[in-house]
Protein backbone atom coordinates (compact mmCIF):
# COMPACT_ATOMS: atom_id res chain seq x y z
CA UNK A 1 0.00 0.00 0.00
CA UNK A 2 2.93 2.12 0.80
CA UNK A 3 4.03 1.95 -2.53
CA UNK A 4 0.31 2.63 -3.98
CA UNK A 5 1.06 5.81 -2.13
CA UNK A 6 4.55 6.70 -2.63
CA UNK A 7 4.06 6.59 -6.48
CA UNK A 8 0.88 8.30 -6.83
CA UNK A 9 2.53 10.85 -4.97
CA UNK A 10 5.26 10.73 -8.01
CA UNK A 11 3.18 10.61 -10.74
CA UNK A 12 1.07 13.86 -9.37
CA UNK A 13 4.17 15.74 -8.35
CA UNK A 14 5.91 14.79 -11.62
CA UNK A 15 2.73 16.15 -13.60
CA UNK A 16 2.43 18.87 -11.79
CA UNK A 17 6.10 20.22 -12.12
CA UNK A 18 6.31 19.19 -15.68
CA UNK A 19 2.68 19.85 -16.93
CA UNK A 20 0.41 22.64 -17.62
CA UNK A 21 -2.56 21.26 -14.78
CA UNK A 22 -4.10 24.14 -13.39
CA UNK A 23 -3.17 27.28 -12.56
CA UNK A 24 -2.45 26.43 -9.56
CA UNK A 25 0.96 26.04 -8.96
CA UNK A 26 4.47 27.91 -9.08
CA UNK A 27 5.95 25.34 -11.77
CA UNK A 28 9.52 25.35 -10.30
CA UNK A 29 11.60 23.58 -12.87
CA UNK A 30 13.71 20.26 -11.29
CA UNK A 31 16.83 19.55 -12.45
CA UNK A 32 16.99 16.15 -13.95
CA UNK A 33 19.04 14.54 -11.05
CA UNK A 34 16.32 15.11 -8.51
CA UNK A 35 14.39 13.07 -6.49
CA UNK A 36 11.22 13.02 -4.40
CA UNK A 37 10.62 12.40 -0.97
CA UNK A 38 7.10 11.52 0.16
CA UNK A 39 5.90 12.21 3.77
CA UNK A 40 2.47 11.07 4.25
CA UNK A 41 1.30 13.70 6.55
CA UNK A 42 2.12 16.67 8.07
CA UNK A 43 0.54 18.59 11.04
CA UNK A 44 -1.20 21.86 9.59
CA UNK A 45 -1.09 24.98 11.82
CA UNK A 46 -4.43 25.41 14.21
CA UNK A 47 -5.94 28.15 11.81
CA UNK A 48 -5.28 26.27 8.81
CA UNK A 49 -8.45 24.10 7.44
CA UNK A 50 -6.01 21.16 5.44
CA UNK A 51 -7.44 17.78 6.83
CA UNK A 52 -4.70 15.35 6.20
CA UNK A 53 -2.37 17.20 3.53
CA UNK A 54 0.55 15.56 2.73
CA UNK A 55 3.94 17.16 1.93
CA UNK A 56 6.44 16.42 -0.88
CA UNK A 57 10.72 17.41 -0.49
CA UNK A 58 12.73 17.18 -3.83
CA UNK A 59 16.37 16.54 -2.95
CA UNK A 60 19.13 17.01 -4.88
CA UNK A 61 21.04 13.68 -5.84
CA UNK A 62 24.57 14.81 -5.88
CA UNK A 63 24.33 17.51 -2.91
CA UNK A 64 21.26 15.68 -0.93
CA UNK A 65 19.99 19.38 -0.15
CA UNK A 66 16.72 20.11 -0.93
CA UNK A 67 15.75 22.07 -4.43
CA UNK A 68 11.35 22.08 -3.47
CA UNK A 69 8.84 21.68 -0.93
CA UNK A 70 5.56 21.04 -1.67
CA UNK A 71 2.39 20.89 -0.07
CA UNK A 72 -1.03 19.59 -1.17
CA UNK A 73 -4.52 19.43 0.27
CA UNK A 74 -6.11 15.88 0.57
CA UNK A 75 -8.04 15.79 -2.59
CA UNK A 76 -3.83 16.41 -4.24
CA UNK A 77 -4.51 20.24 -5.08
CA UNK A 78 -1.25 21.85 -4.29
CA UNK A 79 -1.58 23.88 -0.97
CA UNK A 80 2.01 25.55 -1.31
CA UNK A 81 5.31 25.44 -2.73
CA UNK A 82 8.71 26.71 -1.98
CA UNK A 83 11.67 26.77 -4.37
CA UNK A 84 15.49 26.09 -2.63
CA UNK A 85 18.74 26.97 -3.59
CA UNK A 86 21.79 25.15 -1.68
CA UNK A 87 19.28 23.75 1.02
CA UNK A 88 17.62 27.45 1.93
CA UNK A 89 14.22 29.27 0.51
CA UNK A 90 15.67 30.84 -2.49
CA UNK A 91 13.14 32.03 -4.86
CA UNK A 92 9.35 31.98 -5.40
CA UNK A 93 6.82 30.63 -2.61
CA UNK A 94 3.30 30.51 -3.69
CA UNK A 95 0.14 29.00 -1.84
CA UNK A 96 -3.24 28.59 -3.11
CA UNK A 97 -6.94 28.10 -1.51
CA UNK A 98 -8.88 24.74 -2.34
CA UNK A 99 -10.51 26.16 -5.22
CA UNK A 100 -7.22 26.98 -7.04
CA UNK A 101 -7.29 30.55 -6.73
CA UNK A 102 -3.88 32.43 -5.59
CA UNK A 103 -3.96 32.89 -1.93
CA UNK A 104 -0.09 34.63 -1.52
CA UNK A 105 2.83 34.99 -3.48
CA UNK A 106 6.12 36.28 -1.98
CA UNK A 107 9.89 35.28 -2.89
CA UNK A 108 12.70 34.37 -0.36
CA UNK A 109 16.25 35.34 -0.80
CA UNK A 110 18.45 33.29 2.29
CA UNK A 111 15.48 31.65 3.89
CA UNK A 112 14.02 35.32 4.39
CA UNK A 113 11.29 37.49 2.61
CA UNK A 114 12.34 39.40 -0.11
CA UNK A 115 11.27 41.10 -3.24
CA UNK A 116 7.31 41.33 -4.45
CA UNK A 117 4.67 40.40 -1.07
CA UNK A 118 1.17 39.67 -2.49
CA UNK A 119 -1.78 38.16 -1.17
CA UNK A 120 -5.47 37.73 -2.36
CA UNK A 121 -8.92 36.71 -1.27
CA UNK A 122 -10.62 33.67 -1.73
CA UNK A 123 -12.65 35.49 -4.83
CA UNK A 124 -9.23 36.58 -6.53
CA UNK A 125 -9.20 39.81 -5.39
CA UNK A 126 -6.10 41.05 -4.81
CA UNK A 127 -6.01 41.91 -0.62
CA UNK A 128 -1.92 42.92 0.35
CA UNK A 129 0.59 44.45 -2.01
CA UNK A 130 3.85 45.10 -1.29
CA UNK A 131 7.63 44.77 -0.80
CA UNK A 132 10.14 43.04 1.25
CA UNK A 133 13.96 44.13 1.68
CA UNK A 134 15.71 41.11 3.74
CA UNK A 135 12.48 40.20 5.75
CA UNK A 136 11.33 44.03 6.27
CA UNK A 137 8.76 45.56 4.95
CA UNK A 138 9.55 48.71 2.70
CA UNK A 139 8.03 51.72 0.64
CA UNK A 140 4.11 51.21 0.13
CA UNK A 141 1.79 48.90 0.67
CA UNK A 142 -1.37 48.36 -0.26
CA UNK A 143 -4.28 46.56 1.26
CA UNK A 144 -7.73 46.46 -0.47
CA UNK A 145 -11.16 44.96 0.49
CA UNK A 146 -13.27 41.68 -0.96
CA UNK A 147 -14.00 44.25 -3.84
CA UNK A 148 -10.88 45.43 -4.91
CA UNK A 149 -11.64 48.97 -2.88
CA UNK A 150 -7.85 50.27 -1.52
CA UNK A 151 -9.26 50.87 2.21
CA UNK A 152 -5.71 51.50 3.68
CA UNK A 153 -2.10 52.58 2.23
CA UNK A 154 0.82 52.65 4.71
CA UNK A 155 4.47 53.62 3.71
CA UNK A 156 6.86 51.87 5.42
CA UNK A 157 9.96 53.86 4.02
CA UNK A 158 10.50 56.01 6.85
CA UNK A 159 9.93 53.66 9.61
CA UNK A 160 10.27 50.11 8.07
CA UNK A 161 8.59 47.12 9.83
CA UNK A 162 9.59 43.41 10.11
Amino acid sequence: MKVLVYLSAIIISFSACKGKQSGSEVNIQLPANVIEKVEERFEPKENEKLGSPKKAIYLDTLTNLKVSEKFFYEDKKIYMEYAFDKGVKNGPAMAFYENSNPWSLHNYKDNVLHGAYKTWFENGQLRIEGQYDNGVKIGNWRFFDEKGNVIEEKNFSENPEQ
